[in-house]
């Protein structure tokens, strides 16, 4: 069975005992829409990373990537890959 979702939510971890700020630096803006729920990691806290299909982005499959950046005293960066297949329309 095949579920079709147009929005999932990812959880980002702290397991540092700084407070770390957290920001998306890349994002494929034609296919995806994305936002943080906060722009602060705390030590052991969680910051969630949620995506949305865009409406013409549902009909085409792609593999893309989102990266993000904490405020570090390296800037770390990180990269989600997301991948979308399109699914056949039932006739």
């Amino acid at each position: 069975m095949v579920i079709a979702k147009s929005q999932m939510e990812v959880a980002i971890k702290n397991t540092t005992s700084e407070d770390l700020d957290i920001r998306i630096v890349d994002l494929p803006s034609d296919f995806i829409q994305g936002e943080l729920s906060g722009s602060t990691l705390r030590p052991s806290q969680e910051v969630k990373l949620r995506l949305e299909l865009k409406e013409g982005s549902k009909k085409e499959s792609f593999a893309k990537s989102i990266t993000l950046e904490l405020g570090d005293q390296d800037s770390s960066r990180f990269t989600v890959p997301v991948r979308s297949q399109r699914l056949l329309e039932e006739h």
